[in-house]
Formats: C-alpha cells, structure tokens, sequence
C-alpha cells in the first residue's frame, strides 16, 4: 500500500472488504469498483484540505454529504455512504 500512512492502512483495508478499491487522487481518497488502469469510480470522495478537517462529497468538490474530525470518522462515514450492491472490485484492464 505504498503512499498509504501506516495508522490508515487498516481503514483502506476495510475499504476493499466493502467492495470497492481505495485509491488517490488529487489529495483525495475516491473509491472505484474496478482497480487501474481502467478506473470505475464511485461518486464518493474523502478530502482533507477543505475548511473542516475531513470532508465526504458526492464527487471531487462537489456537496458535501458529511463532515469528520478524524480520519477514521471520515473513512467510516464514506463507507455508510456508499451505494448498495458494489463489488467484488474487477481487473481495470486497458
């Protein structure tokens, strides 16, 4: 899980184990149903450089679904946001 802080890989895990593949983008932690290259991302989105700490958007800067003070408050917020029916992740293939 390189790029991932320790203290957060197990939130990343839990992540996956939803159905969906974590990765990064612009400083943010989005969601996709299928691993890269060929990203299927799931309109969620974790970003912590909005005026609160931890925001939950529908998509990149987009509405804000929830705020968090932690990074594990906002990890599991997304979660509870995802849409039912995801996974298992797929191959992105080119």
């Amino acid at each position: 899980m390189a790029g991932v802080p320790r203290a957060h890989r197990g939130r990343v895990r839990r992540a996956g184990a939803a159905g969906v593949y974590p990765f990064t983008s612009h400083w943010t932690l989005r969601f996709s149903t299928s691993t890269r290259p060929r990203l299927t991302v799931v309109p969620l989105c974790l970003d912590a450089y909005r005026q609160k700490p931890y925001t939950v958007s529908t998509h990149y800067m987009d509405k804000v679904l929830a705020e968090a003070t932690t990074a594990a408050d906002a990890v599991s917020t997304a979660l509870r946001h995802l849409p039912s029916g995801l996974g298992p992740v797929t191959p992105g293939r080119d």
